[in-house]
């Protein structure tokens, strides 16, 4: 099942990420009575860099604790100790503070996902070694019959990276609810298999465990275990070219490798080498994937050919496709790809996009439609944007208050007669991403986003978009692209 979302945690962690940015020893005092209660904030991390900045032998403190907390919870069970177990571990090192040379003992095949590393040497090794110690518990799962025993929670999919993934335990309806020994031994099962990534750094600075995780992976039926632990995989540059991300591919593990080769596809794309794009795609990537590639590749190339002339083939193009959510996906794709070469055209198709979504939504997905063509006005004429979400807010609140009539009868939005901000809902989950368009927008014009946001007639609505523009402008990220079937915008927004 998924995790259970409490709003009030949520918000105290957004919380003391903020603090840390003003008041480093005020957030690590806050973190420190959180963790005291078995919980760990996401943000943790955070705090630690912030107050490494104002005082190091603090933050080497708070960092060392931190890491003795989560030696002591449970992370076979206990979800929040091991996801920040596994961010820790993914960011690797803290490189010395005596010199400015970089220091990474982590060999080239542990990803480091772009985190800032907040563990010191001997404080990194001591969180691997209890993330192992956890992982050795697996045992072989019971023996498999022609039906899953009802109890016996279905093992995950491990992912790559260092250290734990969340236990996450899938439980079929009708299902007996698994005992904590079950979900241990699935999550310790799922939990060494991903360890098999790790192996390069486990030689290297846990060798005699290094022994005990590759018995473990033995019993467990892992395969050819040496030549996965002997793999070199090199991870592309910071800013790779075509030729850095094929090379990377070359020796990547094979979960990862169709990614690298998607994005080799795309960078030749973005530098107008549709050709070297294309034989990429025939060349390396899995059926579903190298389809979406070559539909990308035939909208530039229409795109980079295309002039205001031609624009009725273009329609009559969008016309033969089979569904309207095809026909948009073609409109914004072409005309991000036009926006260089041709804005004028870029504009014309995006006028085509707001056209066929400009109506009164009948579902979510015509709500999603919408926002979409708002983002993607927002690179090109930022007040066409707030000119789509307007109509989108009243319709929002004319349902809210149907919702309000609605309640205790078919949902259940409103307790003690105030909305619940938990986006538990498509209701909810709409306007927070009402609230993301607008942050978006709120850097080229504040006042008319802050005016958009106070059009929510119900408190609890304009809150939610308020705190998502004031958290847009102090960290601020680049925006989505709003290409076919590639960065689907759908879902909650995830402050970190």
């Amino acid at each position: 099942r998924p995790p259970q979302f409490n709003t009030e945690d949520n918000l105290e962690q957004i919380l003391l990420g903020r603090v840390a940015a003003l008041d480093p020893k005020l957030a690590a005092q806050n973190a420190e009575q959180i963790m005291e209660k078995g919980q760990f904030p996401r943000t943790v991390s955070e705090v630690i860099n912030q107050l490494y900045r104002q005082d190091p032998d603090a933050g080497a403190k708070l960092a060392d604790k931190t890491v003795k907390r989560l030696q002591s919870a449970n992370i076979l069970t206990n979800n929040e100790a091991a996801t920040l177990a596994q961010s820790m571990l993914n960011a690797g090192v803290r490189q010395p503070a005596s010199d400015g040379a970089a220091v990474n003992p982590l060999p080239a095949g542990i990803p480091l996902g772009g985190r800032v590393a907040t563990l010191e040497q001997s404080a990194y090794v001591d969180l691997l070694s209890s993330v192992i110690d956890a992982a050795l518990k697996a045992a072989p799962p019971p023996a498999q019959t022609n039906q899953r025993n009802a109890a016996t929670p279905a093992p995950q999919r491990p992912r790559s990276g260092v250290g734990p993934q969340p236990p996450v335990t899938t439980i079929r309806p009708g299902q007996n609810q698994p005992t904590e020994s079950q979900i241990e031994q699935a999550n310790a099962r799922r939990l060494i298999a991903s360890l098999m990534i790790a192996m390069p750094v486990i030689e290297q600075q846990l060798p005699t465990k290094a022994a005990a995780v590759k018995a473990k992976l033995s019993e467990l039926g892992a395969g050819n275990l040496q030549g996965m632990a002997n793999q070199q995989y090199v991870p592309p540059p910071q800013n790779p070219t075509v030729d850095n991300l094929i090379q990377a591919a070359a020796t990547a593990p094979p979960q990862m490798q169709n990614r690298l080769y998607q994005q080799a596809a795309f960078k030749a794309l973005e530098e107008g080498n549709t050709d070297r794009a294309r034989q990429i795609a025939t060349d390396h990537l899995t059926a579903n994937t190298r389809d979406s590639v070559l539909q990308r590749i035939q909208y530039r190339e229409l795109a980079l050919k295309a002039d205001t002339a031609r624009f009725d083939e273009i329609r009559q193009m969008m016309n033969g496709l089979p569904s309207d959510n095809d026909k948009l996906n073609f409109l914004l794709q072409l005309s991000l790809d036009a926006q260089k070469a041709n804005p004028k055209l870029a504009t014309q198709l995006l006028d085509e996009a707001k056209q066929m979504t400009n109506r009164r939504a009948t579902s979510y997905e015509h709500f999603e439609q919408q926002l979409r063509v708002a983002r993607a006005f927002a690179t090109v004429d930022p007040g066409r944007s707030f000119e789509v979400l307007e109509p989108a807010i009243s319709q929002i609140n004319e349902l809210l208050a149907a919702a309000a009539v609605l309640n205790g009868f078919e949902m259940n939005m409103f307790r003690d007669g105030e909305m619940t901000i938990q986006p538990s809902n498509g209701l909810s989950s709409t306007i927070n991403r009402v609230g993301q368009e607008l942050a978006t927008l709120a850097a080229n014009d504040f006042e008319r986003a802050e005016v958009l946001a106070g059009r929510f007639q119900i408190a609890e609505a304009r809150i939610m978009t308020r705190l998502q523009i004031v958290q847009g402008l102090l960290n601020p990220r680049p925006a989505p692209q709003v290409g076919p079937g590639f960065m689907r915008l759908t879902g909650n927004i995830r402050p970190n």
